[in-house]
């Protein structure tokens, strides 16, 4: 086994969402046009201290200057980054409406919060890729923007070298 998957055509390519050592890998934000850009980083800002409140936040950049655009960013569709049991927590504090994730070996989570829309429920068992909410501004949050989380064990990581948005 081993080297890299193949597409139908027997080209290499690389699945838009895996469960490594390293976490869940993939972007959860996508948007149909405009890309994903990050407007705070791990463990700064209102992510401090990062054992507690570590996140990246995303948002998209619509016109391609590097800056994240509040119309751009509103409502656009949140994945999940890998397969598992989802929680969802409406209207909380300081996240708002949030999703959470574990998957079924007990050892990864991942938390998505100030979404806008939330479209799974509590107990849902969810795929990696498979929408689970839409991008807002709900809870403390100063506009629409992803906050996401990764914990493992217990343990929250910076996911910034996880994510993989383009």
């Amino acid at each position: 086994m081993g080297g890299p998957a193949r597409n139908s055509s027997g080209e290499d390519w690389v699945p838009a969402f895996t469960l490594s050592e390293q976490g869940p890998l993939g972007c959860p934000v996508k948007p149909a046009r405009g890309a994903v850009v990050m407007t705070q980083g791990y463990g700064v800002g209102t992510h401090a201290p990062a054992e507690i409140w570590g996140a990246i936040d995303l948002a998209v950049d619509g016109d391609g200057d590097g800056y994240a655009e509040v119309a751009s960013s509103w409502y656009v569709p949140i994945v999940a980054t890998h397969d598992g049991t989802v929680t969802v927590s409406l209207d909380s504090d300081p996240a708002g409406n949030n999703v959470s994730i574990s998957e079924p070996g007990g050892v990864w989570r991942t938390s998505y919060s100030h979404l806008a829309l939330v479209t799974v429920v509590s107990g849902q068992f969810v795929r990696a890729g498979e929408q689970i909410g839409l991008m807002g501004s709900t809870g403390k949050a100063s506009g629409p923007h992803l906050d996401y989380q990764v914990w493992r064990g217990g343990v929250n990581i910076d996911p910034t070298a996880l994510v993989g948005c383009s």
